[in-house]
């Protein structure tokens, strides 16, 4: 089961910067998830808020973190028309086979395949009730929020040929889950898991696997 720092990781560094990406990809991480949004100007940045000021506080550019981070994937946050300005630094940094694109609307999910079809899709759906209007779209991976994601739910989504993530979101808040729940969901051979703390992570699938 892959491991993806959600906000790029929060094991040591802030979250959403080169520091805290390249810290989880050290530590076992599978890749480093970061938010993508525009400036008023269209330059795509590292941000979760849509709040506009925090687009100035810190951020990083997305050229930026193509050229620094190795094994991305990106929670594209808008899509549509904006969808070309994104795709052509991915073709800038020729970085289509170390990205993941996450998407929130199954149009943008055809965008990316029409631009490349080997890049693969994640898709950030609005509810499972979606899942096969994205996978007809092109999605590769189909994310389950933890609350989501019961048996019957994974297997579904599996029944359409592709692979699921689950976003953590437990009692300490999202990112976050329990043991019991990593080793339930490697049990229904989900994919991968988006979590905060990488190297707790890390070590619950590592002790659970040795004889």
């Amino acid at each position: 089961m892959k491991i993806i720092a959600h906000r790029c990781g929060t094991d040591r560094y802030p979250g959403l910067t080169v520091q805290a990406a390249l810290y989880s990809l050290e530590i076992g991480a599978d890749y480093a998830e970061m938010d993508v949004r525009y400036t008023r100007d269209l330059q795509p940045v590292i941000c979760h808020d849509a709040d506009p000021r925090a687009l100035y506080r810190g951020t990083h550019s997305l050229d930026e973190m193509l050229g620094s981070v190795p094994s991305i994937v990106l929670h594209i946050k808008e899509g549509g028309d904006k969808m070309p300005i994104l795709l052509g630094l991915i073709e800038e940094h020729g970085c289509g086979d170390r990205v993941v694109l996450g998407v929130t609307a199954a149009s943008d999910a055809a965008q990316v395949k029409r631009f490349d079809p080997d890049i693969p899709v994640l898709a950030f759906m609005p509810s499972p009730e979606s899942a096969a209007e994205f996978a007809a779209q092109g999605a590769d991976i189909l994310r389950l929020w933890e609350n989501w994601a019961t048996g019957d739910a994974v297997r579904q989504a599996q029944a359409l040929g592709k692979e699921v993530w689950i976003m953590a979101r437990g009692r300490r808040g999202c990112g976050y889950t329990s043991k019991r729940n990593l080793l339930l969901w490697r049990r229904l051979g989900v994919g991968g898991v988006l979590v905060n703390d990488v190297r707790k992570t890390k070590i619950i699938l590592a002790e659970e696997t040795q004889p």
